[in-house]
C-alpha cells in the first residue's frame, strides 16, 4: 500500500535537495505514526534511492525511533541505479587489476635493470672461507704495519714519549670521542671511505680502549663511563645510523667546569689513578660531509653552534680541558683521530701539553698499534703529507675555496701551481712571511708542521756515498740533458738508542725568471725510506731523480721561445736532501759534513714534446685556440677575457690581500656558456656525422660487423682460454678483429649500460664480473663479508714507504680475490687542495708526486693478484662545484701529474670520472681529457666509467663519444638519440665496438698481470689462490614466479567480477523492486 505524497512533492519540487528530503521523511513519519499499519511503501518521487536509504536509517530509525517497516518503490530508477553502480564497480576493478599488473611487470623490469646491484646484496658469491680467513689475518697485519709507520709524531716536549710500561701502567683517557673512535669516515650511509666490521661483528673492532687492553695498560673506567652517560656514541663503526654524516659531525664534549659530569670526586680520582692523561680529539668528514666553517655541537642539553671557530680548530671545550690537564697531570699526550689538517697551535701554547701523535682514521683494528708507538716498542717514522699552518686561511686555495654561484657554480683556482707547501715555501723564498709578520724567520710563525715533517725517538746521520748523472760520476754543476737520470746513493746510520726507520726526501729547485713560467721554489722529486735500523747500524739505499718530474708546462709560451709544452729552462738546478719541505739536512759528503744541496746545470732550454714513457706527442689541448673542448680550461678566448687574478710569483699577495680580493670578486661568465647546454647536446649528432675527429684524423663511418658466427671464446666455464691469454698480452693482436665481430650489438649496449659490475658477453665467453667500491675496504658499505677495513689512504701516504704501498696493494688484492671481487672503484688520486674538503681522507696528499707514487705502487700491488682498479676522480675533485677554471699548466703539473704516474707507472686498467668539470667542460665529455690526454698521450687501453650519475644519461652519451666505456646507473638511448642497430651511426658503432674491446682487454690484461707476476714475482710472496663460486641468483626466478602468481590471481579476479556483473544484470528487475530497511 502506497502513501501518497505527490502533492507534497509537487509543492517542493523546486527544492529537491538533501535538506528537503530530511524534512519530507520527517513529515512522512509523522503521518505514518498515526496509522495502524505494520508496513508502508513510499513512492519513488524521492529520486535518489541511496540517499533515501541513508536518511531513513539515520533520521527515521535512529532519531525518530520509528519501528515499522517501510518499503520504497523505485522500480526503474533502482534498476538503472544498481546497473550503473555495477558498471562503475567493475570498471574500477578492471583498472585496479591493470595498475597492479603493470606495477608488478614494471617493478620486475626495474629489478632486472639493477641486477648487479641486487646481486651484490642478495646473491653474493660463495667464497673460500679458508682463503678469506687468511686474507683477513694478513690484512690486519698490514693495517698494524701501516699504523706503525704512518702515525706522525708532531710534538714531543722534553721527550715525554715514549712512556714506560713500568712507570706508566695506567692512564686516564679524556675526550668524548674516545668512546666513539673513528675507524673511517663512517659506515654504510656515508659512502666511499667508510669501514665496517668485516663480518658485521662490531665487537672485533679495536678502538683506543681495546688497544690499551690488548697491550696490558689499564685505563680509568670511571672516565669512560662518564662519557657514555654524557652522550651516547654514534657508533660509526657499526654503520652510520643517524641519517646523514652531518649529524655525526657534531662536536660532543662536556665542559670541564660542568660538575654534573666532571665532578670533583671524578677528577680527584683521576689524578690519583695516574699522572698521565691522554686526550682524544676527532673530526669526522667524508662523502656528503665537508668540514664546515663553524663548529656544530650537540649534547644532553641540545644542539648549538660556535660561529667564531671553524670545524678544524680546537673547540672551546677542548681548549679548556687541555688547559686543565696541563695544570693537573705530569704527562699530557694528544691523539689526533682525523685525516685533515687542523689548526693545532694551542697544542703548542697551552702549558703542560707535552706530546701530540697524529693517527688518522685507523681502520677496523689498526688502533692496536697506537700503544706500541706510545710505549716505544715502535719508534714513529711517519711524515706529514699536507702542510699544517697555524691559520688555514693563510692558504690561497682555502681563501678561494668557496664557489661562486651563478647560473652554474664555478670556482677560479687562482692559486695555480702553488698548492700546499709550494705556496708556503715559495712565499717564504719571496720574503712574504717576513714582511707580513716582522720576524727574522716569519715562516715559523705561519707554518707549524711543514710538508714531510715528523719526529722520531732516535737520531740518524746521512752520508752521500755517491751521485751519478746518466751513469757518470757527479761533479759540481754537472751537465744535464732533458732526459737525464740522477741517482743518489745514501747511507743512513742510526745514531740513537732505539731502533727506527728514516725517510730521505729529495726536492728540486728549477731556475726561475720573473714574469716567465711559474715555478715553486721547491718540488718533491723522489723519496726513500729505510727498513728498521738498529742502534749503531746502517742501511744504504739508492734514490733516483727523473728530470721530467721537475719540468714545467709552459702553456702560454711565457719565456717567449716559440714553444708551448713541457720545458726545462736553461740554468742551474739544485737537488736537496731534506728532512721536510723546509729543512735541508746536513750530510756527510767526502770528508766533510755539508748542507745536502747539490748543483747541476742545463746549458740550453730543452723542450719535451713526447711523453718519456709512452713516446706520444704532448701539446696544448686546453688553452686558447688549441683547446679541443668548447671552452678553454682558463675560460679565456680570443673574444673574452675573464681577468681572473691568477697568483704569480712575480708578486705574491698576502693572505689579507687575497681575502679582500676574494670578498670583492665578481666577474662575467663567458658568453659562449649561455648556449653551452644546447651545444653540448647538439654536438652528439654532429659528432656522429663528422668525417674528421677533433684532432684532424679521418673518421671511419663504415658500420662494423656484429653477431658474426664463430667459436672464438675468450673463456670457457669461467677459465680464460689460450686465445684470451694471448689477447690479454697484446691489445693489437690480429685475432681481436674476429672476436669483436662475434659480439652482438645488443650485448655491446648491455655491457656498457647501467654499469654496476662488468656484465657477461656470452658470444665470446666473457663471464659477469663483480666490481665494488671502497678505497679503504672492499665492499665497504655493502653487506658482509667484507675485505679488511684498512687505515685511511692518508695514513698509508704518511708512511712515506713506497714498498709498503706496494705490499698494501697486494694485500688489498688478496681481499678482492677472497670475496670474489674483480674490480675496485678506487683508489682515489685526488689532491688535498683545500683542508676543508670532506673527502681528503680517501686520497694521499697535497703533492702530486707523492700522491701519484703511492697510488701507482698500490695499483701495481693489486695488479699482481689479477684484479683491476678504477682510479678516481679523473681528473679534478677537490671542491663541491661544477665549473673549475685554471691554467693548463696548473691542470697538467698538479691534477694530471698524479693520475699520469698511476696510469703510466702503476698500470691501472680503469678510471672513474669526476663530478667536477675541467674548466666548463663536464669531465665525462671532455675530449681533451679523455681522448687527448688519457687515450692519446698516456696510451691508456683500459676502461673509463662515470661516477654514479643516476638520471644524467646525457653525460654517458658524451663519455662514450670521448673515449669512455661504462655508465654507472645510466644508459645510452635515454635521450633523443636512438640506439637501434639500424639507426646508430657508423662512427658511434665503431666507438661502441672499441669500448667493448677496451672492456674485454681490461679483464684479460688483469689475468695477464697475474700470470706474469706468478712467473716473475717474489718467491716468498704470501699470495694464495682462491676460487669463489657464483651463487644461484634466486631472486630472478622468484620474481618470475611472483609475476605468474599475481597475474593469475588478477585474471581470476577480473573473470569473477565480470561473471558476477553479468549474472546480476540478467535477473528480473522486479526482484529488486523493493529494498527493506
Amino acid at each position: 500500500m502506497s502513501f501518497d505524497v505527490s502533492g507534497f512533492i509537487e509543492r517542493k519540487k523546486e527544492s529537491n535537495d538533501f535538506v528537503f528530503r530530511q524534512h519530507f521523511i520527517a513529515n512522512a513519519v509523522f503521518s505514518l505514526n498515526t496509522k495502524k499499519r505494520t508496513h508502508w511503501i513510499i513512492a519513488n518521487e524521492l529520486a535518489k534511492p541511496h540517499e533515501f536509504c541513508f536518511l531513513w536509517q539515520k533520521v527515521v530509525k535512529e532519531r525518530l525511533k520509528f519501528k515499522k517497516e517501510v518499503s520504497m518503490d523505485f522500480k526503474q530508477k533502482a534498476k538503472k541505479f544498481f546497473k550503473m553502480k555495477g558498471l562503475v564497480s567493475l570498471s574500477l576493478q578492471y583498472a585496479a587489476a591493470i595498475v597492479l599488473l603493470t606495477s608488478v611487470l614494471v617493478g620486475t623490469n626495474i629489478a632486472y635493470g639493477f641486477e648487479q646491484e641486487i646481486n651484490s646484496v642478495l646473491a653474493k658469491p660463495i667464497i673460500d672461507e679458508k682463503a678469506y680467513d687468511k686474507s683477513s689475518v694478513d690484512g690486519q697485519k698490514m693495517s698494524a704495519r701501516i699504523m706503525e709507520e704512518g702515525s706522525v709524531l708532531l710534538q714531543n716536549k722534553d721527550n715525554v714519549l715514549p712512556l714506560s710500561t713500568e712507570n706508566t701502567p695506567k692512564v686516564n683517557v679524556f675526550g668524548w670521542h674516545s668512546i666513539d673512535w673513528l675507524y673511517g669516515t663512517g659506515g654504510d650511509q656515508v659512502g666511499s671511505g667508510g669501514v665496517l666490521p668485516e663480518d658485521d661483528d662490531f665487537d672485533k673492532n679495536i678502538d683506543f680502549y681495546k688497544a690499551l687492553d690488548n697491550y696490558g695498560i689499564d685505563y680509568n673506567a670511571d672516565l669512560k663511563n662518564m662519557y657514555y652517560n654524557y652522550f651516547k656514541p654514534f657508533n660509526l663503526g657499526r654503520g652510520l645510523k643517524v641519517g646523514n654524516i652531518s649529524e655525526a659531525q657534531k662536536l660532543v664534549e662536556p665542559d670541564i667546569e660542568d660538575k654534573s659530569y666532571y665532578s670533583d670526586e671524578l677528577l680527584e680520582k683521576a689524578k690519583s689513578y695516574s699522572d698521565t692523561a691522554i686526550m682524544v680529539i676527532s673530526r669526522l668528514s667524508g662523502e656528503g660531509g665537508g668540514n664546515p666553517g663553524y663548529q656544530p655541537k650537540t649534547g644532553p642539553k641540545g644542539e648549538s653552534k660556535d660561529n667564531e671557530r671553524h670545524y678544524l680548530e680546537i673547540s672551546v671545550e677542548e681548549e679548556k680541558l687541555l688547559t686543565y690537564l696541563g695544570k693537573n697531570f705530569d704527562k699530557v699526550i694528544v691523539l689526533i683521530n682525523n685525516c685533515n689538517q687542523m689548526e693545532l697551535g694551542k697544542i703548542e701554547t697551552i702549558e703542560g701539553v707535552d706530546a701530540c701523535l697524529y693517527v688518522g682514521y685507523t681502520g677496523t683494528r689498526g688502533a692496536v698499534s697506537i700503544p706500541k708507538l706510545l710505549y716505544g716498542e715502535v719508534s714513529p717514522s711517519g711524515r706529514t703529507v699536507d702542510t699544517f699552518a697555524y691559520d688555514l686561511y693563510t692558504n690561497p686555495s682555502v681563501i678561494w675555496s668557496e664557489p661562486v654561484w651563478a647560473d652554474s657554480s664555478y670556482l677560479d683556482k687562482v692559486a695555480g701551481i702553488y698548492i700546499g707547501y709550494k705556496w708556503y715555501e715559495t712565499a717564504d723564498e719571496m720574503g712574504l712571511w717576513s714582511s707580513m709578520n716582522g720576524y727574522a724567520d716569519g715562516y715559523k710563525s705561519v707554518v707549524q708542521y711543514p710538508f714531510g715533517y715528523g719526529l722520531s725517538y732516535t737520531t740518524f746521520d746521512w752520508t752521500v756515498d755517491g751521485i751519478t748523472v746518466d751513469g757518470n760520476a757527479y761533479s759540481d754543476k754537472a751537465a744535464l740533458k732533458k732526459d737525464s737520470k740522477i741517482e743518489f746513493t745514501v747511507t743512513v746510520k742510526n745514531t740513537g738508542n732505539v731502533a727506527g726507520r728514516e725517510v730521505v726526501e729529495i726536492y728540486g729547485t728549477a731556475p726561475y725568471k720573473t714574469g716567465e713560467i711559474e715555478k715553486s721554489s721547491v718540488e718533491l722529486v723522489n723519496y726513500g725510506k729505510t727498513n728498521l735500523i738498529e742502534p749503531n747500524a746502517s742501511e744504504t739505499m739508492k734514490i733516483s731523480v727523473d728530470m721530467y718530474d721537475i719540468a714545467s708546462y709552459d702553456c702560454y709560451d711565457k719565456n717567449n721561445d716559440g714553444h708551448k709544452g713541457y720545458e726545462l729552462d736553461a740554468g742551474d738546478y739544485s737537488f736537496k736532501l731534506m728532512k721536510n719541505s723546509h729543512e735541508i739536512n746536513a750530510v756527510n759528503y767526502g770528508d766533510k759534513q755539508i748542507e745536502g744541496k747539490f748543483e747541476f746545470n742545463l746549458a740550453t732550454t730543452a723542450h719535451i714534446d713526447n711523453d718519456p714513457v709512452t713516446g706520444k706527442t704532448v701539446k696544448n689541448l686546453f688553452t686558447g685556440d688549441d683547446a679541443v673542448d668548447i671552452v678553454p680550461v682558463d675560460n679565456k678566448t680570443s673574444t673574452f677575457d675573464p681577468k681572473i687574478p691568477w697568483i704569480s710569483r712575480a708578486k705574491f699577495s698576502t693572505p689579507a690581500e687575497l681575502s679582500k680580493q676574494r670578498e670583492n670578486w665578481k666577474r662575467d661568465e663567458n658568453p659562449i656558456l649561455k648556449d653551452y647546454d644546447k651545444e653540448s647536446l647538439d654536438r652528439w649528432s654532429k659528432w656522429d656525422d663528422a668525417t674528421t675527429d677533433e684532432f684532424g684524423n679521418p673518421v671511419n663511418q663504415t658500420k662494423p660487423t656484429w653477431g658474426a658466427s664463430g667459436d672464438m671464446k675468450l673463456a670457457k666455464n669461467g677459465v680464460i682460454t689460450e686465445l684470451g691469454q694471448k689477447l690479454g698480452e697484446n691489445y693489437d693482436a690480429p685475432e681481436w678483429e674476429e672476436v669483436l665481430n662475434q659480439v652482438k650489438f645488443d650485448e655491446a649496449l648491455n655491457v656498457m649500460n647501467r654499469y654496476y659490475g662488468s656484465k657477461a658477453i656470452d658470444s665470446v665467453g666473457k663471464p659477469e664480473l663483480r666490481d665494488l667500491d671502497g678505497p679503504t675496504q672492499v665492499s665497504g658499505y655493502s653487506t658482509a663479508p667484507r675485505g679488511t677495513g684498512y687505515p685511511s689512504m692518508v695514513v698509508l701516504a704518511q708512511t712515506w714507504n713506497q714498498e709498503l704501498a706496494y705490499d698494501y696493494g697486494k694485500s688489498f688484492g688478496n681481499d678482492m680475490v677472497s670475496i670474489g671481487v674483480m674490480g675496485l672503484w678506487g683508489f682515489a688520486c685526488d689532491l688535498h687542495v683545500d683542508a676543508f674538503f670532506g673527502r681528503n681522507n680517501e686520497s694521499p696528499s697535497e703533492d702530486p708526486f707523492l700522491a701519484g707514487t703511492v697510488i701507482a705502487k698500490a695499483v701495481s700491488g693489486v695488479n699482481t693478484r689479477g684484479r683491476y682498479t678504477f682510479l678516481k676522480h679523473f681528473a679534478i675533485y677537490n671542491a663541491y662545484c661544477d665549473r673549475t677554471y685554471m691554467s693548463e699548466q696548473t691542470l697538467r703539473e698538479t691534477h694530471l701529474k698524479a693520475f699520469r704516474k698511476a696510469v703510466v707507472d702503476g698500470g691501472t686498467l680503469g678510471l672513474m670520472t669526476s663530478y667536477q668539470s675541467v674548466g666548463a667542460e663536464n669531465s665525462n665529455y671532455s675530449v681533451g681529457l679523455i681522448t687527448g690526454v688519457l687515450r692519446n698521450e698516456w696510451a691508456f687501453k683500459g676502461s673509463v666509467t662515470t661516477d654514479a650519475i643516476s638520471g644524467a644519461d646525457y653525460q654517458f652519451e658524451g663519455l662514450v663519444r670521448c673515449g669512455g666505456n661504462l655508465g654507472m646507473n645510466v644508459s645510452l638511448g635515454k635521450g633523443s638519440i636512438s640506439y637501434s642497430q639500424e639507426e646508430t651511426s657508423g662512427r658511434m658503432q665503431n666507438r661502441m665496438r672499441e669500448a667493448v674491446h677496451q672492456i674485454l682487454y681490461m679483464w684479460l690484461r688483469s689475468d695477464y698481470n697475474y700470470r706474469y707476476y706468478q712467473a716473475n714475482g717474489e718467491s716468498d710472496d704470501s699470495y694464495f689462490s682462491s676460487t669463489s663460486i657464483n651463487s644461484w641468483v634466486w631472486w630472478k626466478p622468484f620474481l618470475v614466479s611472483l609475476d605468474v602468481v599475481v597475474g593469475s590471481a588478477l585474471a581470476f579476479w577480473v573473470i569473477c567480477a565480470t561473471v558476477n556483473f553479468v549474472r546480476k544484470n540478467n535477473k528480473d528487475g522486479e526482484e529488486k523492486n523493493e529494498k527493506t530497511l
